[in-house]
């Protein structure tokens, strides 16, 4: 009985000792500090790409060899959504943009009615 008694009393003084260590030990951040820039939005749409020419937004980020690749939902003037793609050096000043979409669904998409 006080092998048992001790044994409960040891595994009590570990998990104390551990949640001690851990409620003082500091996270560490692994993600930059991000601020709004002044020069808003870094990407705009493109009248002279007709696919992208009412609006650009809803961008995702891929930093990959040095570069920022960025997907973006466009929307051109016949109100039909597109994926567009740019990069950067910088995540800032995109230098690359494709004057096609890499994504089009069609013109003629009709989304299917809801399941009643």
């Amino acid at each position: 009985m006080a092998v048992l008694l001790l044994v409960t009393l040891l595994l009590c003084l570990v998990f104390l000792v551990v949640t001690l260590l851990w409620r003082t030990k500091k996270p560490t951040q692994h993600y930059p500090s991000l601020e709004r820039l002044s020069n808003n939005p870094i990407l705009r749409p493109l009248a002279e790409h007709g696919w992208e020419s009412a609006a650009v937004f809803n961008p995702a980020a891929v930093v990959d060899g040095g570069r920022v690749h960025l997907f973006y939902r466009a929307l051109g003037g016949d109100g039909v959504s597109r994926i567009g793609y740019a990069s950067s050096s910088d995540g800032i000043h995109f230098d690359e943009r494709l004057a096609e979409p890499v994504y089009d669904q069609g013109a003629g998409f009709k989304p299917s009615p809801p399941n009643s």
